[in-house]
């Protein structure tokens, strides 16, 4: 059996074949076709998005890079620009687009920029920062932060660099700020402890200096009475008055406080001492706060250094000892170191611990000196003084811890201790039938606020001691500080039933005003005009004699009693019988003495009295 190929002959069969062949290729080569235009399409639209993609990505970063505050610039190796952002067009005022494709040196930016790129370029690495001050459009100094880094790339030929600059003008004013902050005081702007010791060191290193420290005397008490914002405002008068007087290579500086010091560069003693004293003389003059007049005063020690210090810690050491020197000879001048001072001190700050150890355990006692009519010897009273005896050095003079006690603020506890037992001992008196009379010095300081009427207040209640018995005296020097709160004062204490006096009338900066306004019941005149009383023959001598007059004479007229105090010879008390005082009082008649002494004294004074009572207490 044979089978035949449906063709009807061979030849016609392979056509057949071939021309099968054909269509398959051909269908073949189609799909081939079509899936290649697919995938060209296909690549395309990817070529495309690619594209959009690249062009969405250059916005992008031009957005990103234009909205940076930094200042761009990209250069080719050529030093032609490839791009400028925003910041650096706005900085330098370029027009918008109008640098790309530039050379950099075209530009007129300044040089630090190139200088920057050619290091960046050449190292093949950043470039180390550079600072700069340039001017920008508006003509404004700013200072600028450059930096360079060179793009990474293999091909020589497309080395590109970037150059970033950053305005840095806030964050170094910032940086001035708090370096100012820290080195100066926050109220006056002066240089505060820290700069001020850096700057001793440095004028102390190169060919020494004179080194003054002074501080406001009294200045608690206007803080106290006017508010820390008044004090303040002084503060700042200081300040500038101070600095007025200055030489101008002169440094001024607060160091806390009220406290102040003045490096003098290349003085010597002389120079020293004249600028003291001009400073002292400044702080003398009145302070206009406000609608208030201040009186204040300033104690002024200097040292040279390195002469008399060789370290700054010892300088300011010892020109605070001269100060508190200054302090102990009364104020108001200026004082040299001297290495005695030192011992001085040692002494002071030793009683200051006393002090407070002799409060606390009621070491402190009470003296009573008795005060005489002028015209019949006749005993009108007593003043209470304070009295100290220290276990190991004796009795300390009132003199030297009064001012210890106002400056270290426990001369409220003194004045307290004082008022009390001298109560105390006026209500015994009065309840043994002998009603005499006691004075009490208060503290200016206390008599400026409400302390001194509630601590009189207090020690009349505790005691039960007859207000009309006990006398306040007050210095004349707290009306030169604060006139009206001392007139209050003294209004509230007179509402109280005490009798006020006016003491040592004389010493400071008198003045008739306040005897006007004020109702005092008696004045004390300084012991100053009694001893200026004295004369060859006895008699009232010169100027002395005459002023006292006019005292005596104007007390009589406003209705006030007059004291002398410190009469000490038959000569004075013969002065001040003629010059009609009323009241005499000191040594020739008694020195303070303990109460059971005080109350053994009879109604008058006479020159037989036993030794025991003449010359008793100190």
């Amino acid at each position: 059996m044979s089978l035949s190929w449906p063709w009807p002959d061979a030849s016609g069969g392979l056509l057949a074949v071939f021309a099968l062949g054909l269509a398959v290729a051909a269908l073949l080569l189609a799909l081939l076709l079509r899936r290649e235009a697919s995938r060209a399409r296909a690549s395309l639209r990817r070529a495309e998005a690619a594209a959009a993609e690249a062009r969405e990505a250059d916005r992008l970063l031009r957005t990103v890079v234009d909205a940076m505050p930094a200042m761009v610039t990209a250069c080719d190796a050529d030093g032609r620009v490839l791009l400028v952002n925003a910041a650096q067009e706005r900085f330098w005022g370029l027009a918008e687009g109008s640098a790309e494709g530039r050379l950099l040196s075209e530009l007129g930016l300044p040089p630090e920029i190139a200088t920057q790129l050619r290091r960046a370029a050449e190292a093949r690495a950043p470039a180390p920062p550079l600072e700069a001050e340039a001017t920008d459009a508006a003509g404004r100094r700013r200072a600028l932060l450059h930096l360079a880094a060179p793009v990474p790339d293999d091909r020589p030929a497309r080395a590109r660099t970037v150059h970033v600059a950053l305005d840095i003008t806030e964050r170094r004013e910032a940086d001035a700020r708090l370096r100012h902050m820290a080195e100066h005081d926050a109220l006056t702007g002066l240089p505060n402890r820290a700069l001020f010791a850096a700057r001793l060191e440095q004028a102390m290193a190169s060919g020494g200096c004179a080194l003054q420290c002074f501080d406001l005397d009294r200045f608690k008490e206007v803080n106290d009475t006017h508010g820390h914002a008044f004090g303040d405002r002084l503060l700042l008068a200081v300040a500038a008055r101070v600095q007025a007087v200055l030489g101008p290579e002169d440094l001024l500086a607060r160091l806390g406080g009220a406290e102040f010091a003045v490096i003098q560069p290349g003085a010597g003693a002389a120079e020293a001492l004249r600028l003291g004293r001009r400073i002292v003389a400044a702080l003398a003059e009145p302070f206009r706060i406000g609608g208030i007049s201040v009186r204040t005063a300033g104690s002024v020690g200097y040292v040279l250094a390195p002469a008399q210090a060789s370290t700054p810690e010892r300088a300011l050491q010892h020109a605070d000892i001269a100060m508190y020197a200054a302090k102990g000879e009364g104020g108001s001048r200026a004082v040299g170191f001297a290495p005695v001072m030192a011992e001085a001190l040692a002494l002071r700050r030793a009683l200051e611990g006393d002090l407070r150890e002799a409060l606390d355990e009621g070491a402190f006692s009470v003296a009573f000196q008795p005060k005489y009519a002028v015209a019949d010897l006749r005993l009108t009273g007593f003043e209470a003084l304070a009295r100290w005896t220290h276990p190991v050095r004796g009795a300390v003079p009132p003199a030297l811890f009064v001012p210890i006690a106002e400056e270290t603020g426990l001369a409220w506890r003194l004045s307290r201790t004082v008022a009390l037992a001298a109560c105390r001992q006026l209500a015994e008196w009065a309840s043994a039938g002998r009603p005499v009379p006691v004075a009490v010095n208060l503290s200016a300081g206390h008599l400026l606020t409400d302390a001194a009427v509630e601590l009189v207040r207090e020690a009349l209640a505790g005691t039960g001691a007859p207000a009309h018995l006990l006398e306040i005296e007050v210095t004349e020097s707290v009306f030169l500080r604060n006139a009206e709160a001392a007139e209050r004062a003294v209004a509230g204490l007179r509402a109280l039933g005490v009798r006020v006096a006016l003491d040592d009338f004389g010493a400071g900066f008198s003045s008739l005003s306040y005897l006007l306004r004020l109702p005092f019941d008696s004045l004390k005149i300084d012991r100053t005009f009694v001893s200026a009383l004295r004369g060859a023959s006895g008699l009232p001598g010169g100027r002395g004699a005459e002023v006292v007059g006019g005292i005596v004479r104007l007390a009589h007229g406003l209705g006030a009693r007059v004291v002398a105090e410190g009469v000490e010879t038959e000569e004075e008390f013969a002065a001040i019988r003629r010059l009609a005082c009323d009241e005499v009082q000191g040594h020739l008649f008694g020195r303070a003495m303990a109460a059971r002494l005080a109350g053994a004294l009879p109604g008058r004074w006479g020159r037989r009295w036993p030794p025991a009572l003449r010359e008793a207490g100190d």
